[in-house]
């Protein structure tokens, strides 16, 4: 038998397992968020969240979602869940908007959420604080693993099993 291991192991490198996850987001909450709109009849900003797995080229709805926008608040209750996959080495990234109708959207803030602080069975409900040029505020977040499993680099190939 001829094992595609040998094949790639030179492009490649040795095949390595990677532990990924399925996990449930939640977005409850922002508070304190800067005003973007502080025009003299621009009322408060008009936020949303963005939820994404970091460092990938493109997405999908397994790896980001969004809120709904929320009109004039600087205290946005979004209360919007989504599933989505999520390799151990990866971080989350939340970041806030502040959508403008006749303009770009101005950022209000990032926050990230390392997967390593994720444990299996348990839940984590917190605030992240939002940093990035004049951030202000957190983001509560929830966020619990519904599973975990191991894959190989290649395992498109099944290149690890002999």
């Amino acid at each position: 038998h001829l094992h595609l291991h040998s094949l790639y192991r030179d492009v490649q490198g040795p095949c390595r397992q990677r532990r990924a996850m399925e996990i449930e987001v939640s977005i409850i909450s922002a508070k304190g968020l800067r005003n973007a709109d502080d025009g003299w009849l621009s009322g408060k900003s008009d936020p949303y969240c963005i939820c994404k797995v970091s460092g990938l080229l493109n997405h999908s709805n397994r790896t980001k979602f969004k809120t709904h926008c929320l009109q004039n608040t600087l205290n946005p209750v979004w209360n919007r869940t989504s599933i989505l996959e999520l390799d151990s080495r990866k971080l989350l990234e939340f970041e806030v908007w502040d959508e403008d109708a006749c303009s770009v959207d101005d950022f209000l803030g990032k926050a990230t959420f390392h997967s390593k602080r994720l444990v299996p069975d348990e839940v984590f409900e917190g605030d992240l604080k939002l940093t990035g040029a004049l951030a202000q505020g957190s983001i509560r977040v929830r966020i619990k693993v519904l599973k975990t499993y191991d894959y190989g680099l290649m395992s498109t190939f099944c290149c690890c099993r002999s």
